[in-house]
Order: C-alpha cells, then sequence, then structure tokens
C-alpha cells in the first residue's frame, strides 16, 4: 500500500495537529529497543504492560479513528515491533489469564478480563496487518463463553471505548 511513496509524503497525510500523536506512537515503539536490555523477566513484563497501556490510551485518544497514520507512523519501527511479538505473548499475553483468575475481592476478575482483552484488541487493530494475532485464544474464549452470564457494565469512560469492545458494556457475574 504504502511502498511507492515517500515519507515525506506519507507524512503530509497526517495533519499537522495530530502529528503529535504520531509522535507519541513512535516513541511508544522506540521503547521497544530497550526490552532486550532487560537482565530479568520481572521488569521486561512491567515494561510490556506498561507500553500495551500506553498503546491502549493513544488508540483510545486518537488511533482508533486513524489506524491509517498509525501505519505511517510504523513505518520505521515494522522490523522492531515484529520482532519483539515473542515477548509481548510470553509476558503479556500468557500472563493475561493468571491476572484474570488471580483477581481477588479488591478486582473485578470481569474488569481485569476487559482490561487484557482491550489492550490486546488494540495492538491487533493496529498492528495486526503486520504482526498477525498475538496468541490470545484463551482470553478470547474466557470473555465469549461467559458473555451471556453478564449484567451491567464495567464503569469506565464509554465514551471513547469503540463499540466493537462490547465486553467493556458487560460484567460477568459468577
Amino acid at each position: 500500500m504504502f511502498e511507492n511513496t515517500q515519507m515525506s509524503d506519507l507524512m503530509e497525510i497526517i495533519e499537522e495537529e495530530d502529528q503529535a500523536y504520531c509522535d507519541q506512537l513512535k516513541e511508544l515503539l522506540a521503547s521497544l529497543k530497550t526490552w532486550d536490555q532487560f537482565q530479568n523477566e520481572v521488569d521486561l513484563e512491567i515494561s510490556i504492560e506498561e507500553f500495551m497501556d500506553r498503546l491502549w490510551e493513544l488508540y483510545l485518544d486518537y488511533f482508533q479513528f486513524h489506524q491509517e497514520e498509525a501505519k505511517i507512523c510504523l513505518l520505521d519501527f515494522q522490523e522492531l515491533l515484529i520482532s519483539q511479538v515473542p515477548n509481548i505473548n510470553k509476558h503479556y499475553v500468557a500472563e493475561s489469564m493468571s491476572a484474570i483468575i488471580s483477581a481477588d475481592d479488591f478486582q473485578d476478575p470481569w474488569e481485569i478480563a476487559c482490561k487484557w482483552r482491550s489492550r490486546i484488541e488494540a495492538f491487533h487493530e493496529l498492528f495486526g496487518y503486520l504482526t498477525g494475532r498475538l496468541e490470545d485464544d484463551e482470553i478470547v474464549e474466557f470473555v465469549e463463553e461467559r458473555k451471556d452470564w453478564t449484567k451491567t457494565g464495567v464503569p469506565m469512560q464509554r465514551e471513547k471505548i469503540p463499540k466493537s469492545h462490547w465486553w467493556w458494556f458487560v460484567s460477568y457475574s459468577y
């Protein structure tokens, strides 16, 4: 799609006022370079979770409506992102179910599931064309199986959440 177009031409597509979001996404993607430098897995997991949280924020604020712009912003980071997908699968996606299962009286398991599911889905929507799907079958299955056992929604800024993320609009009840 963008192969025959010069980078300067692509950047002109992004309106000047929205360039700040592209810059923030580029800064976030540049942070992937540090992941191979972590000496222990806990620090890496924290960094990946922070990455996914920040990606979700950028997605909610801007990129859910500007996915083509995300592709333009990603151009310089494609190989780096692809190289880090195994880390995201191992240290984020695989941890999602244990986070949901270990939710205690102070955490709503459904809200935890919504958080992980939406961050993974935002990743797919922005980068899936390049990286393929993350290995999220278990969390997708968890949410799908429980959607009929739901009642009200998770309290949150619903006006920002896309309707395609339906799981935020219902809550799982044991």
